[in-house]
């Protein structure tokens, strides 16, 4: 269920990990058992450049995070590179329209919790449920809502920021508490209940295909920190 679940967005705040450091954990990472639940490497527009210079000889698969423009000036550079696999591109900004991407490329935009959730078609939907700003982390009631949402319509969809924990806590949303509460609207129940589960053992999750293939992944800093919720639970060896 936790297979490429967790893109490694080590670079970002809160973690901030300089880029070498972070490529060489990511890169260290992959060759080990837990790769397995491991995603792309994130990495914005703007330090596309660093990137190529810490990775050297290395391999990585990356999703990017840019504007329409920005995806648009990058695009010729990360053809050449044959060194970085581009499989995910997240789009930030306005965006109305989709740029002309590769075959296949897994395109997220994000969207706020105070505009409207509908993406252009072909896109998936990005949300974020922690940040600086109280209104980056949405409520039980909000995430319900995009979630049965996404269920309705078939929509695809990642989260990133403030979920580095399995189960929730007083101050965030626990990401097995979304993995249960997407199961939940996939079966007709109404997803918030699970969202305020505080007990591990309560979150089921009895069709993990059909959750992962709407739930994608989440953005995270620390590749560690859910991971080691996984093991403390006995979800993953």
């Amino acid at each position: 269920m936790f297979h490429q679940f967790f893109d490694d967005a080590a670079i970002f705040p809160p973690g901030n990990m300089p880029m070498g450091d972070a490529v060489r954990a990511h890169l260290a990472r992959r060759g080990t058992p837990e790769g397995e639940y491991v995603g792309p490497f994130i990495c914005s527009a703007a330090r596309l450049g660093e990137l190529s210079d810490a990775l050297g000889h290395g391999h990585l698969e990356l999703s990017l995070v840019a504007t329409v423009d920005e995806f648009n000036g990058a695009a010729r550079e990360l053809a050449s590179q044959q060194n970085l696999t581009l499989t995910a591109l997240e789009l930030k900004g306005p965006v109305e329209q989709l740029p002309e991407t590769p075959n296949g490329l897994r395109v997220f935009v994000e969207r706020t919790w105070h505009e409207s959730l509908d993406v252009p078609e072909g896109a998936m939907l990005k949300l974020r449920c922690g940040g600086p700003d109280t209104r980056d982390t949405p409520s039980a009631c909000q995430l319900g809502g995009a979630i049965q949402h996404c269920v309705e319509n078939d929509l695809p969809f990642k989260l990133t920021a403030g979920l580095h924990h399995a189960v929730r806590t007083e101050r965030d949303h626990g990401f097995l508490n979304i993995l249960a509460a997407v199961n939940a609207a996939i079966d007709g129940s109404d997803p918030v209940p699970a969202l305020l589960e505080s007990d591990a053992a309560a979150l089921k999750v009895s069709n993990p295909e059909a959750v992962r293939r709407l739930f994608r992944s989440i953005g995270t800093c620390s590749i560690d920190e859910p991971v080691t919720d996984l093991r403390e639970l006995e979800l993953i060896t």
